[in-house]
Formats: C-alpha cells, sequence, structure tokens
C-alpha cells in the first residue's frame, strides 16, 4: 500500500538513526531530483547505511564535472551522474549544438581518471531521447548523436573498476 509506504518513509528518515556502514552520495547533472533523495535515504536506512546525500546543481553534468574539485572522502562516496538531451542543445535553439560528442566524453574520461584512485565509485545514467527527433547540425538527428554517445560512455565505464553504465533510459529510448 502506497500510503503505508509513504509514512514509513517519513518516519524513517526522520529517525536520526546511526549505523556502521555510512556512504556519501553526490548527485551530479540533472533537472529535477528533490524527492528522489529522500527515497533514496530511505532504502538506506532499511539496510542498515547511513548516507549523506547532496544535492545537484540544476543543469548539464558535463559543465559541472569539468568544475569539479575531487577531494579524498573517508567514507565510501558515490557519485551519480545524471544525463538528459537537453545537455546537448542550446536553451535559445534546439536545433543548434552547445557542446559537441567528442567534447562530452573528453570531460567525462578525464573526471573517471580523476577519481579513480580516491575511493570514489561512479554510476553514469546514459542519455534520454527527446520524445521527438529533433535536427542537430548539418549531418545527423539528435537521436543518432545521443545513441553514439551512450555507446561511447559505456565502452569508456567498462575500462574503468570504479565506474558503471546505468540504462536508466534504455528502455524508453527504444519506444521512440
Amino acid at each position: 500500500d502506497v500510503d503505508t509506504f509513504i509514512i514509513d518513509k517519513n518516519k524513517i528518515n526522520k529517525k536520526n538513526l546511526k549505523y556502521k556502514n555510512k556512504v556519501n552520495i553526490n548527485f551530479i547533472g540533472g533537472y529535477t531530483l528533490n524527492e528522489n533523495y529522500q527515497f533514496l535515504e530511505y532504502f538506506l536506512k532499511k539496510i542498515k547505511i547511513n548516507s549523506n546525500i547532496e544535492d545537484n546543481i540544476w543543469g548539464p553534468a558535463f559543465t559541472q564535472l569539468s568544475h569539479n574539485n575531487i577531494k579524498t572522502p573517508k567514507e565510501k562516496s558515490i557519485s551519480i551522474i545524471v544525463n538528459s538531451w537537453r545537455d546537448f542543445i542550446s536553451t535559445n535553439n534546439i536545433t543548434q549544438s552547445i557542446i559537441k560528442s567528442e567534447e562530452i566524453l573528453e570531460i567525462y574520461e578525464k573526471f573517471i581518471l580523476k577519481t579513480q584512485k580516491k575511493n570514489i565509485f561512479i554510476i553514469i545514467t546514459d542519455f534520454d531521447l527527446p520524445s521527438m527527433n529533433i535536427r542537430h547540425g548539418k549531418n545527423c538527428n539528435l537521436h543518432d548523436e545521443i545513441r553514439l554517445v551512450n555507446l561511447e560512455l559505456k565502452k569508456l565505464s567498462n575500462k574503468f573498476d570504479n565506474t558503471k553504465f546505468l540504462n536508466l533510459f534504455e528502455m524508453t529510448n527504444k519506444v521512440v
């Protein structure tokens, strides 16, 4: 029952429970994730893990990755990079790109390399696809470009032990 679940979540999240296991979670990118933090905190407490969840800055992940000052954490840390098709385009003109795919991949690789020996685990989500196919540049459309970047991000993630690629939007991307 959903009501019982929500009541339990609110009750447990209010408690200041102390567990031996602790994890820091940092969301990078994304647009509206605030409600997800409470559910994540709840599920972690249910398995006896304390968490420190940092809010994300609204906007493209790659802009935050290139400016991210990475410190070596005391506890286990997870960075969850949330991607969106909106990250590719100009807000003024959806057919105009704000960044090249190669640049995005280069930023991600540099970030992963910086975190590799710092006790930080990285989860990278795939980019979702817009509901309509947008002409993107002279010779391609946005769907094709995003599929290519997702494929390259998956390959990049597989090269590193501290990084996993999450096909979060794969099912919805296939429907489009």
